[in-house]
């Protein structure tokens, strides 16, 4: 499942992706993904290398990046994700920019915010 349409998908249960914002709630996050890689609601869409929220709850101020991201590889990458790096390069997973068509997993977070 791409992004837009885990973004609806989650919006249809009245919540959002998920914005991990502060360490404990990254690492739920992790946990809660139980190791497989799952889409956030960050994303660079609209001016590359500016990371927004989907949460509607204001701007980043903190983040958790695994080692080389974000890099924008191939200049098609916007997305965030959870990331789980299965060759062990990296032990500690992060997240991860990624291309939009790529298929991840889904955490619902909450409800929507009001608008």
């Amino acid at each position: 499942m791409g992004p837009q349409r885990a973004e609806t998908s989650c919006a249809d249960q009245g919540a959002f992706l998920v914005v991990p914002r502060t360490a404990e709630q990254n690492q739920c996050a992790l946990e809660l993904a139980a190791g497989t890689n799952a889409w956030i609601g960050v994303t660079d869409r609209v001016t590359e290398g500016v990371f927004v929220a989907a949460d509607g709850l204001g701007p980043l101020e903190t983040t958790f990046w695994d080692y080389y991201s974000p890099n924008n590889n191939g200049g098609v990458q916007h997305c965030g994700e959870l990331y789980f790096d299965y060759t062990r390069q990296y032990p500690d997973p992060g997240w991860n920019d990624v291309r939009g068509g790529e298929g991840v997993g889904v955490r619902a977070h909450g409800h929507a915010p009001a608008s």
